[in-house]
């Protein structure tokens, strides 16, 4: 990744071919919030507005399953780094534990004193951490869903939680307008990135975890070195606001999705806007790369999701 700071209009897209949109899921009756790819096979997870967790098969003519539990909306859903297990946090302040090969039972976690937002396992599948409207962390032991810890230095919502790629370290995104860095093992405040000109609506790990990416309100993406904390990239390529960005497992590409119904595919080695793809009809609210890296997942209020089919890595 380029270590300038990078400022591209989004006046100089370019028009070339790029990701093809292969399938459009639908059958959940109310907004996406959330969607996810199952590590090890074909399966998309998503959340529900309505309350439901939706279990996708990626392959033609399979069926999709409904979970049913939450007492509110779904607000975030993820599942664990070998796939057993599928967890989802929503409004009714409980996380709920699924088992993938049991799609009707599911423990119930009582996690948080308001709404569940974010959600998230540590890849080394030892830990998982979560993140409420109550403005706290928690830490949870995954081998017995024990709570071990909590951080609450949030003014506002937490809106993301991500694990390091070493699993060392939490960043929380918050309506508070700011990101942190959250050292795991002495539950320290690494660094406060604090000037995002609005609240932070999702943040990404490089997987190199040398770098995060913060979408933001203001309709801008910023990309951080957290060696230095300084800025190294300014994407300006949005006409609303920023509500979620992921990193291409190889760390070359970003996607961000918008409020402005667009899907905007930036290089992350040079710094520049390549593709902007369009087909939603309400705002884009997440986005997520399959582990392979081959798709991608776009979903929001329009109450679908589609699949897209990453045509960009055959430059990596």
């Amino acid at each position: 990744m380029d270590k300038k700071k990078n400022l591209y209009s989004a006046t100089a897209e370019e028009e070339e071919r790029g990701p093809e949109l292969t399938r459009v899921l639908t059958g959940q009756s109310s907004a996406i919030t959330d969607v996810d790819f199952h590590p090890r096979k074909y399966q998309i997870v998503s959340g529900g507005a309505d309350g439901t967790v939706g279990l996708w098969n990626i392959r033609p003519d399979t069926k999709a399953f409904r979970l049913v539990g939450h007492k509110d909306a779904v607000l975030c859903t993820q599942f664990s780094p070998e796939g057993h297990i599928l967890a989802s946090g929503s409004r009714d302040k409980t996380v709920r534990l699924w088992i993938s090969s049991v799609r009707t039972e599911s423990m119930v976690v009582q996690a948080h004193s308001a709404a569940v937002s974010a959600v998230d396992f540590s890849p080394d599948g030892n830990l998982m951490c979560t993140g409420s409207h109550d403005k706290s962390i928690k830490v949870w032991d995954t081998q017995t869903f024990n709570f071990l810890h909590g951080m609450r230095t949030h003014n506002n919502w937490i809106r993301t939680t991500r694990f390091s790629p070493d699993s060392n370290i939490i960043l929380s995104a918050s309506n508070d307008h700011t990101a942190k860095l959250w050292c795991v093992k002495d539950r320290s405040c690494v660094h406060c990135f604090d000037a995002c000109g609005g609240p932070v609506n999702g943040a990404a790990y490089h997987p190199s975890g040398n770098y995060i990416a913060l979408a933001l309100q203001d309709g801008s993406v910023k990309v951080y070195d957290v060696r230095t904390f300084g800025l190294v990239q300014l994407y300006r390529v949005h006409e609303g606001p920023v509500n979620k960005i992921d990193f291409h497992p190889t760390g070359n590409f970003l996607v961000s999705v918008s409020d402005d119904k667009t899907v905007k595919v930036m290089d992350a080695v040079e710094g520049q806007l390549i593709y902007t793809l369009y087909g939603h009809d309400e705002p884009v609210q997440q986005v997520k790369f399959a582990p392979t890296g081959k798709f991608f997942a776009t979903a929001g209020a329009d109450d679908r999701i589609f699949l897209w089919k990453t045509v960009i890595d055959t430059k990596i």
